[in-house]
């Protein structure tokens, strides 16, 4: 009789040491993953360089004339100039605030935009971007 009680007396000792080593496992796993999604909710990617400027493109999307355009800030004083073939766009950065910008045919302005560089983000031909110009004539 003792000796079937010393058996269900180790055997109860090594489940509970077992399971006591499943729980703290079982424990670990269930923390990292927490701590993970976490991360998860809080990282958001800002598609912005080392300078902290935000990402954004320039789009000509007219078929035939080049174009022109230059970039100011509020005082104004121009920031960036870009002269795009039809068709083509080029990924820019800036800093947040307000914008404008004037787009140039053979001197001409044919377009104006204001806008704002700010945290959001927008999905422009496939790129997460904070924002975007596209000049278009309408062909």
């Amino acid at each position: 009789m003792k000796r079937y009680i010393s058996i269900i007396a180790i055997l109860l000792i090594t489940l509970l040491c077992n399971s006591c080593s499943v729980w703290k496992a079982e424990r670990q796993y269930r923390v990292k993953k927490l701590q993970r999604a976490e991360e998860l909710l809080t990282f958001q990617p800002q598609y912005a360089d080392s300078l902290g400027r935000k990402s954004g493109i320039v789009s000509n999307m007219d078929r035939y004339r080049p174009i022109r355009i230059v970039i100011f800030n509020k005082e104004p004083k121009e920031i960036k100039s870009y002269f795009l073939a039809p068709g083509q766009w080029l990924r820019s950065y800036l800093i947040g605030g307000d914008y404008e910008a004037v787009a140039y045919y053979e001197n001409r302005e044919v377009s104006r935009w204001e806008f704002e560089v700010k945290p959001d983000t927008h999905s422009y031909m496939g790129n997460e971007v904070h924002w975007y110009l596209v000049y278009s004539n309408g062909y």
